[in-house]
């Protein structure tokens, strides 16, 4: 199974899913270190912070819940 592995501020991070434009990552090196991420509409090579709380509050439910959906 082949992982993709993004670079951000020198630090590579593993992607743990995909939900929508959203990225979930994790460092390959201290598993506590995460991110969410999103890809931008007009360059899905660019990657951009959340907006604000409520973005992240939303893009952190969609995992929890895809999370619980695939654990039954």
């Amino acid at each position: 199974m082949e992982t993709d592995v993004y670079t951000i501020d020198e630090k590579n991070y593993l992607l743990v899913d995909k939900i929508y434009n959203y990225l979930y990552l994790s460092n390959e090196d201290d598993e506590e270190d995460t991110l969410i991420l999103k890809e931008d509409i007009n360059n899905s090579d660019n990657f951009l912070p959340l907006d604000n709380e409520e973005e992240f509050k939303n893009a952190l439910s969609l995992f929890l819940t895809k999370e619980v959906e695939e654990n039954k």
